[in-house]
């Protein structure tokens, strides 16, 4: 016993090492804007036979995710994600990635460290500008041998900011640049910067300054 409680001091990374799920995507959003992906990566896995793994979303209300696109280097696996559109915060949104075979018989192939999905995160119109945390929690992995595998999710979870629709050239700040940009497309020497489907007209400038000004943008 004191064998092997010396052996874990020493070498702690041997004895208690798990991989690790991490979420990434974009630092910021506008309320409406669509398709743009979320990753989750793997590192940690070597030595671990880790062939498939479960894990769960806890989205903020107004947020929704697509249809996932499963990594090119998972050979024969895929992800199926599953959940109903949030309809208050912090509702669980689950996804497995295992290997399946082409009768659907589950074939578990040994997963390696880099991308295991992406997927499109749409946010809603409705969204008030701020930070969103997106943390991943409910991890299950299990080995090529059907065996559990222990993998821990990213010590900190991925936080996306909400930009306010005035902020139309996405720096995190409404100000008179905004005003200006919006300006020019109206006078035709330069493209409306407005979220899409939405027209840059006087109204629209007079919009985006007096959020400039402090008021709240009524985009």
């Amino acid at each position: 016993m004191k064998i092997l409680q010396v052996f874990a001091l020493l070498f702690p990374s041997v004895v208690f090492a798990q991989p690790v799920l991490t979420v990434t995507g974009p630092v910021s959003m506008m309320p409406g804007q669509t398709a743009t992906n979320f990753t989750v990566s793997l590192s940690g896995s070597a030595g671990q036979n880790l062939a498939a793994v479960q894990w769960s979303f806890s989205l903020p209300a107004g947020v929704t995710l697509g249809t996932p696109t499963t990594s090119a280097a998972i050979l024969g696996a895929s992800t199926y994600c599953g959940g109903a559109a949030p309809t208050a915060p912090v509702l669980p949104w689950t996804c497995l990635t295992v290997g399946l075979s082409a009768s659907n018989v589950v074939t578990l192939l040994t997963m390696t460290d880099g991308t295991v999905a992406t997927i499109p995160v749409s946010v809603a119109s409705t969204v008030s500008p701020g930070s969103l945390s997106f943390p991943i929690m409910g991890i299950f992995g299990v080995s090529a041998t059907g065996s559990p595998v222990g993998v821990n999710p990213a010590s900190v979870p991925f936080v996306m900011r909400v930009l306010s629709r005035c902020d139309v050239n996405g720096d995190g700040a409404v100000n008179g640049i905004d005003a200006s940009l919006v300006l020019n497309a109206v006078i035709g020497i330069g493209t409306c910067p407005l979220p899409s489907g939405m027209i840059c007209t006087l109204q629209s400038v007079q919009k985006v300054l007096s959020a400039a000004l402090g008021n709240a943008c009524t985009l």
